[in-house]
């Protein structure tokens, strides 16, 4: 799975992985990297414990699971966070997105969450012209998984908003 949309400047954010951990990250085999990925924002791990955990992936042989749990546990905390990936379903609302600066689409997609799922905090979000990544806690995951059909309520909204912003 493609996930350059999600690899940015900095630190990382909620819905942001940082260059570097990034590139650790492709020093995996390819099979494991979308796990990892999915790891750094379900762990909100920082740079330097993705660091690690490709270091004791490679160097240990251990898998990326065991990998985690040790450099969990060097941590004070456990926080948990969810990563759900969508599609942008219209080639038409494709179209417009790539007519956006990443920083518009990311605001335009806040409010999209906000408008499709009213009450919802401590999310965060990406939105790239073909996909939408979404982290957030368990009750995020719960409330937007549970959803029929969160896909076309995410497309839906985002629709609404350009159309708004019109």
């Amino acid at each position: 799975m493609d996930v350059q949309g999600l690899i940015d400047w900095g630190r990382g954010t909620e819905s942001t992985i940082p260059f570097t951990a990034a590139a650790d990250i492709a020093r995996l085999p390819r099979t494991e990297q979308m796990r990892a990925v999915e790891m750094v924002f379900e762990n909100m791990l920082s740079s330097a414990e993705v660091r690690g955990l490709t270091q004791l992936r490679t160097r240990s042989g251990r898998s990326l699971e065991e990998c985690l749990a040790e450099v969990i546990r060097g941590r004070t905390s456990v926080v948990r966070r969810h990563l759900i990936v969508g599609a942008i379903t219209s080639e038409r609302l494709q179209a417009q997105l790539g007519g956006r600066q990443q920083l518009d689409r990311d605001r335009l997609f806040q409010r999209a969450i906000k408008t499709a799922f009213p009450g919802l905090v401590n999310v965060a979000g990406r939105l790239t012209p073909s996909k939408f990544f979404i982290v957030g806690d368990d009750t995020v995951s719960k409330l937007i998984t549970a959803a029929h059909d969160f896909e076309k309520a995410l497309n839906d909204s985002i629709a609404n908003q350009l159309a708004f912003d019109a």
